[in-house]
């Protein structure tokens, strides 16, 4: 904020190009630290300048979207590079301008973010500027991730082209975005949570090691690689870093970086045994995010707070958290990213297998038809990693309603599934509980199997946090 107050004071003195350049930059500090309302008040100034104009609803911008996307398509891929010299700086201006939407708004209001994301990379592709392209096609290549597996062949093409840009004029800031960009889509379309954190770590030591600034994507790339770590089972190396993120976030007043990690990462609370730490790491970070809409913060912390309710055995109130806002989330658009949908679905699915034990015998066979719809959801993404959450549930749905073959079978299908896409701490909670259901020797080999590894992984309380990510067993 104070670096943002400096470039509007100074925009005060100027005219011209020039006061443009410096609100556009004030509205970039603002958008990527999480002051995000003032920072949209900066923003409309911005783009008023330059005859562009927010969508005044997610619908009316998703159509934006849709025709700004068939422009791309209709062009393709071919620009020629020209250097910044030659090209009319008002030109530059809209697609640095472009960025600045696409960057600030691209991790709380998706679908904006997303048009002019696609408007910054078609006017690159026109203008052919290296830099600027190289970032408009990394970009780009993460908004196309967001509809998942079957957009990984288009978005992995354009985050190559945009790494091997970046490498060709070999700029730190250039490349290491370039690497951020092709770890999302690992993350989102390809969900290779390995190569993800891979490329994620290598893109944050070069924003760490060699770029001054980059706030936005430095604490994107440690959003995604901490996530990828996540998916990993990694806790234990989660929460070192996760500590060491959090602090340098505190002390440059970073709302974005705080509320994210705080919501999206709050299972490393549970792993340490800190449910009512959990709590209050939620209730700091959403304390200061704008209430306005529904964004993808909030998705996150209300999967943060049914996870603290599974870990300590309240179902119900996560299935009333659940009700309460899933209006809010699908009127929000954000179902349309693949990632998010899914975990909507598998969050519900897991509190109402976790509520099943509870249910009077009367509600049991509707409390099941509706889980089942949830795990139905996942398996028709027909996404390898999603099929085997969809059995890990199957699994739990089958031991729930008095069918243990059923689950013994399910359970080794999943195991089977989530192993090959390194989901640890998945694993680890299917064969506890396999464990469980075959007894003697095989059994006990695979509870204590999987019970080390979790303590690998210093998580304080297996059991409990078996209850969250796989329940339905008890």
């Amino acid at each position: 904020r104070p670096a943002a107050a400096a470039f509007l004071r100074a925009a005060a003195l100027r005219a011209g190009p020039r006061a443009l350049e410096l609100r556009r930059l004030a509205a970039e500090q603002l958008l990527v630290s999480g002051h995000v309302d003032e920072g949209r008040r900066v923003l409309q100034e911005v783009l008023a300048q330059v005859g562009l104009t927010l969508a005044p609803t997610p619908r009316r911008a998703l159509l934006s979207l849709l025709r700004r996307r068939l422009q791309l398509r209709l062009h393709g891929l071919r620009f020629v590079l020209r250097p910044a010299a030659a090209i009319a700086p008002a030109e530059l201006a809209r697609i640095d301008i472009c960025s600045v939407v696409s960057q600030g708004l691209s991790m709380n209001d998706n679908i904006r973010a997303a048009d002019f994301q696609a408007l910054g990379t078609l006017l690159a592709l026109r203008a052919g500027e290296p830099v600027r392209l190289a970032r408009a096609l990394g970009m780009e290549a993460s908004f196309v991730a967001t509809r998942g597996r079957p957009a990984r062949a288009r978005a992995t093409r354009l985050a190559q082209i945009a790494l091997d840009l970046a490498r060709s004029v070999d700029q730190p800031a250039a490349i290491a975005q370039a690497l951020l960009s092709a770890g999302t889509v690992a993350y989102l379309a390809s969900s290779e949570w390995r190569r993800a954190a891979a490329l994620c770590g290598e893109a944050e030591a070069i924003f760490r090691e060699r770029v001054h600034g980059g706030t936005w994507a430095k604490t994107t790339t440690r959003r995604f690689w901490l996530g990828s770590l996540m998916y990993l089972g990694e806790l234990a190396e989660l929460r070192r870093r996760l500590v060491d993120f959090l602090g340098d976030a505190h002390d440059r007043g970073n709302i974005y970086a705080l509320t994210d990690m705080r919501t999206r990462l709050n299972l490393a609370w549970l792993a340490a045994d800190e449910p009512a730490e959990a709590h209050r790491q939620l209730d700091a970070a959403m304390r200061r995010w704008p209430i306005d809409g529904f964004h993808i913060q909030h998705m996150n912390a209300l999967m943060g707070r049914v996870h603290v309710d599974l870990y300590v055995g309240e179902p119900d109130i996560a299935l009333r958290r659940i009700a309460a806002q899933w209006p809010a989330l699908t009127g929000s658009l954000l179902p349309r990213i693949q990632l998010v949908r899914s975990e909507a679905h598998h969050l519900r699915a897991r509190a109402g297998l976790a509520a099943l034990a509870a249910a009077p015998p009367r509600a049991t066979a509707r409390a099941a038809r509706a889980i089942a719809r949830d795990i139905d959801a996942l398996a028709a993404e027909a996404t390898p990693w999603l099929t085997a959450l969809a059995q890990l549930l199957r699994a739990g749905l089958a031991r729930s309603t008095g069918r243990p073959e059923a689950a013994v079978a399910a359970l080794r299908r999943a195991i089977v599934g989530l192993r090959a896409h390194d989901m640890g701490l998945h694993v680890a909670a299917a064969e506890h509980h396999l464990g469980r259901l075959l007894g003697g020797d095989e059994g006990a080999r695979l509870r204590a199997t999987a019970d080390a590894w979790m303590t690998a992984q210093t998580i304080r309380e297996p059991a409990a946090l078996v209850r969250v990510i796989a329940p339905g067993f008890t």
